[in-house]
């Protein structure tokens, strides 16, 4: 399986893409899938209390619930937000929702005061689900806003608004016979309204629809059997967790969720939730599973990850070192990386089939098709760095109430302009190397902090770390380097900064790009985004301060 490329039109397709359920929406594929899988089969278990669902569970709580909802006169393109943590009723609601055509938008936990106000306003929902931690916080800021379509307020685990009677109470309709109603095209249908990262500014909300979540699924994120355990640690709202729903039901694999947030996590917990569990298939990002690596080294009980075959690393790009002790420390276990976005998909390219080298990106999903432009919005060619643009073949529906963002983005020829520099290589394998914005100016000329940080981080006493720039006294046009370095807490630092300064002096000479790196820090922690990715912007106004 590889990328065609196109030389007259200067684009790259991957794979086409296959399905038998691509023309139908997700309530209708998850009742049929559940409806053959073996009804005692434990599909999802909650890592703190051990509650669990099984199949023939899932199937008749989700047709309970979508006909109370239905009762309730929740209907299509109605907006449900769910203000709450995974937790053992989040499944069954999600599913209804897909059924009765219903957007459900997994709130972001993080917002604070006017911001939770503004999207308040921006979803305009019918119905919002909360867990007790957060209800305080929900209706105050529901305090004067004039929501025009709200009807229903419901707490998720309150003991005196028991959602039992209101959402899980069976009805007397036959659940065997029952047929999901008409809602339309799945290519227009909204299915979630998830939120970005926020990484480039105030998050902005996507439409996934149905079929854009279909082939998600169906473009498979690893190779699993029926004995395979799932993880995914972020939270709630991530599009990760949606496919991972998704993904129990599939393939018939059971899936483990955490009911914590993950600014909760830290080595131990996910050392003791990959063991506990017996994780065979996780899906994490290079400095999460690093640290939970060296804590079991370090503790002398990396033999308990014996299980883990496969790690789906995603968000920041796989170091060869990360690589090297991986396949020391847990060697029967198969790493890949793989690249998408919220704006489109979990999977838009991987390195599982890559051969002799790792890559951030890869070989297209199938339905993908890629190009690299220039500022003018020219095709570049084969290993030209530029911005890359992406198209699926199920159409994008765009972000929610955002004009601006979506003529900025979304062109009308359906091809999405994204914020990564990236470019193909000549085996016409997609590499994403970084946003534009984290891109250094020096000396008049944009550069890749990426190449310095890629030998940084092959260095043995090295976790990870991360070149930002500041300007030099004031200038717009050059900017000079802070090279923030994690290390390993078993490491002399007395002597580190010389060895990385000679590491680099041969590279940064070869590039003319001395004065590049003008100071080194080591650190002790980074400062993450949400779902523990390095916050760049961070250390950019640490180091423009000191």
């Amino acid at each position: 399986m590889a990328n065609h490329y196109s030389t007259s039109k200067k684009i790259w397709y991957g794979p086409n893409c296959e399905g038998t359920f691509l023309n139908l929406c997700l309530g209708q594929v998850i009742l049929s899938k559940l409806k053959a899988t073996n009804p005692k089969r434990v599909l999802e278990v909650e890592h703190e209390s051990g509650a669990s669902l099984t199949a023939k569970e899932i199937h008749s709580q989700t047709i309970t619930v979508a006909q109370n909802l239905m009762r309730l006169g929740v209907k299509k393109d109605d907006i449900v937000i769910v203000f709450s943590k995974s937790n053992i009723k989040i499944t069954p609601i999600t599913f209804a929702l897909y059924i009765i055509g219903a957007p459900v938008n997994f709130f972001y936990l993080d917002l604070e005061g006017d911001a939770i106000k503004y999207y308040f306003e921006k979803l305009d929902p019918t119905v919002i689900l909360y867990e007790e931690e957060f209800k305080s916080e929900i209706f105050l800021n529901l305090q004067n806003l004039k929501l025009t379509k709200l009807k229903y307020t419901f707490s998720l685990d309150s003991k005196n608004e028991p959602i039992d009677e209101i959402l899980f109470k069976s009805s007397i309709e036959d659940i065997e016979n029952f047929q999901p109603p008409y809602i339309g095209d799945p290519n227009e249908v909204i299915a979630v309204l998830p939120f970005t990262s926020g990484s480039t500014g105030m998050p902005k909300i996507v439409m996934q629809s149905h079929a854009m979540i279909l082939q998600s699924v169906l473009n498979k994120w690893w190779q699993m059997d029926s004995n395979s355990v799932v993880c995914v640690l972020s939270d709630l709202r991530w599009m990760d967790q949606v496919g991972m729903m998704l993904q129990e039901v599939f393939f018939n694999v059971k899936r483990i969720y955490t009911s914590k947030c993950e600014k909760d996590f830290d080595e131990t917990y996910e050392f003791e939730l990959l063991c506990k569990n017996k994780v065979t298939h996780f899906f994490t990002i290079p400095i999460l599973i690093l640290r939970t690596l060296r804590n079991a080294v370090e503790s002398n009980t990396i033999s308990k990850l014996y299980h883990l075959k496969t790690l789906l690393v995603g968000g920041e790009a796989v170091t060869e070192s990360l690589v090297k002790y991986l396949s020391e420390v847990v060697p029967k276990c198969k790493i890949i990386s793989s690249y998408g976005m919220t704006e489109l998909d979990v999977k838009i390219a991987s390195d599982e089939e890559v051969i002799g080298k790792m890559v951030n990106g890869g070989i297209l999903a199938n339905g993908y098709m890629a190009k690299i432009i220039d500022e003018h919005g020219n095709s570049l060619g084969p290993n030209e760095k530029g911005r890359l643009c992406l198209k699926s073949k199920v159409p994008a529906l765009g972000y929610f109430k955002n004009d601006r963002a979506n003529t900025e983005h979304f062109k009308g020829d359906g091809w999405f302009t994204t914020e990564e520099y990236a470019f193909m290589d000549s085996n016409h394998l997609l590499n994403v190397i970084i946003r534009f914005k984290y891109l250094l100016r020096f000396n008049g000329k944009f550069v890749d902090p990426t190449a310095v940080e890629n030998i940084v981080n092959n260095f043995p006493k090295v976790q990870i770390s991360a070149l930002v720039g500041h300007s030099d006294n004031g200038s717009l046009t050059s900017q000079v380097g802070t090279l923030y370095v994690l290390i390993g807490n078993d490491i002399n630092r007395d002597n580190i900064e010389n060895e990385l300064k000679t590491l680099l002096k041969n590279y940064l000479i070869k590039n003319n790009q001395i004065g590049l790196v003008r100071y080194f820090q080591l650190v002790d922690r980074m400062p993450l985004l949400n779902y523990c990715k390095i916050n760049r912007t961070v250390l950019s106004e640490m180091a423009a301060k000191n």
